[in-house]
């Protein structure tokens, strides 16, 4: 519990600071965009379907608080008051800790916002690696949530919004691809270099086993298998797979 609320709290976060804070393209200055709102709004949606069974989504100390209070303050409450300060105490930290590392992050994945130049990054800055290694991580990350101990009805919705999020965090650095095949299709139309394509690819793959590693380490006992769903057969599967990966 205490991890997937500094997970997501961190998340929600980075975010923030990636869509509300950086300096908009000069072609942009004159616009007003207010969508930042509900890109970070999106982060709180996703974090509750995919973790509310294990921790609550909370994702804020002073929501942490005041539900501890609720709960305190309430006249069925069964928990000693000790029980309550403490476990309060504990989310608030790690909630903490998750802001912590979305500055640091960000510090990481922006750098032309740190240093305070306008100039965009170099295409072969490390920055875009790291945007795409967070952004794929967390995407995966939370569809393995969402598939082991998430709302089942709502993960897609879960999926969807993680995804949103994190294309406008990373989007004007790295492209916000977040997907091996979404790669190849932007190098095929001769928008990428293929030696930054494959860098892209090794990053992807690479945050996926290791998000992958991490869902496994924090529910061990749950499985998912990626098999067909009955009765339809694989053909059924790898059809729909290709409709809507050349959709996306």
């Amino acid at each position: 519990a205490g991890f997937l609320e500094f997970f997501y709290t961190f998340v929600l976060a980075y975010v923030f600071l990636a869509v509300s804070t950086t300096k908009p393209p000069q072609s942009q200055v004159m616009r007003q965009n207010f969508y930042f709102a509900l890109c970070i709004g999106f982060c709180v949606i996703a974090g509750g379907f995919a973790i509310r069974s294990v921790s609550g989504g909370l994702l804020s100390p002073a929501v942490s608080t005041g539900v501890s209070m609720i709960g305190s303050l309430s006249l069925g409450a069964t928990a000693p008051p000790g029980v309550s300060i403490a476990y309060t105490f504990g989310f608030c930290l790690v909630q903490l800790a998750g802001g912590l590392c979305a500055g640091v992050a960000f510090r990481w994945t922006h750098p032309a916002e740190v240093s305070g130049s306008s100039d965009a990054v170099d295409a072969n800055n490390w920055a875009h690696l790291v945007c795409e290694f967070l952004g794929t991580y967390i995407l995966v990350f939370t569809v393995g949530c969402c598939l082991l101990v998430g709302d089942t009805a709502w993960a897609c919705t879960s999926i969807a919004c993680i995804l949103v999020a994190m294309v406008y965090a990373t989007g004007h650095v790295s492209g916000g691809h977040l997907n091996p095949a979404v790669t190849f299709a932007v190098a095929l139309a001769g928008n990428m270099r293929w030696t930054d394509a494959f860098k892209y690819w090794f990053i992807q793959f690479l945050a996926g086993l290791v998000a992958a590693g991490t869902d496994h380490v924090l529910f061990p006992y749950r499985e998912k298998l990626l098999v067909p769903v009955e009765p339809f057969s694989a053909g059924h599967a790898m059809l729909v797979e290709v409709i809507y990966t050349f959709m996306l």
